[in-house]
């Protein structure tokens, strides 16, 4: 329990700093003008702190096909399409990181598709060698967009699947965390 905010920060660095603590969290308890925050660390590999606290954001999706597999439709996407780094943390909750933008601006990228397929395959290959020189920039620049957690649920007897997601660091934050949310709601609206 610690009573001063600015103590909090720099408590929280240091933790960050010791390479044998695998998880920090910290939480805020607010009475009348009182306020403390609660630190907690773990050293247990297997324990991420952060999945005990609501997640900053959960996508609902009703009706999810039965003979689709989540998890593996959800990797697809975030390795393949996305290109991020995507790691299994335990059972059902993946560290995701990202270091290129490529969830925004699809409907323009769609509307390029199209083009490109009434124009030929002349088009094409000038797009080819645009992408080539896209990813050898991507590959020069390796700083973290966005660094979330996300879990991945499906509730069997409703056939509902559940995403939830915790930010964890990088330069995008929450939004990046919101744009990645519309991303994925979008696919699955391509999926039915």
């Amino acid at each position: 329990m610690v009573g001063i905010k600015d103590n909090l920060k720099s408590l929280v660095n240091r933790l960050k700093e010791i390479k044998s603590i695998q998880s920090v969290c910290t939480t805020e308890f607010c009475q009348g003008k009182t306020t403390r925050w609660g630190l907690a660390w773990t050293f247990n590999c297997d324990m991420i702190l952060v999945e005990l606290q609501n997640p900053d954001i959960q996508l609902v999706f009703p009706n999810f096909p039965p003979h689709v597999n989540l998890e593996t439709y959800i990797s697809d996407i975030f390795t393949k399409d996305l290109k991020c780094e995507y790691e299994r943390q335990k059972c059902s909750i993946y560290n995701v990181i990202a270091h290129v933008n490529r969830w925004s601006h699809q409907r323009r990228k769609r509307r390029q598709e199209m083009k490109q397929m009434k124009d030929g395959k002349i088009q094409k290959l000038e797009n080819n060698e645009m992408e080539i020189k896209v990813e050898c920039l991507e590959n020069n620049n390796k700083s973290v967009l966005l660094n979330f957690y996300i879990q991945v649920e499906l509730k069997s007897e409703d056939a509902v699947a559940v995403l939830s997601f915790w930010v964890k660091s990088g330069t995008l934050g929450k939004d990046g965390v919101n744009q990645i949310a519309q991303y994925l709601k979008n696919r699955y609206l391509t999926l039915e």
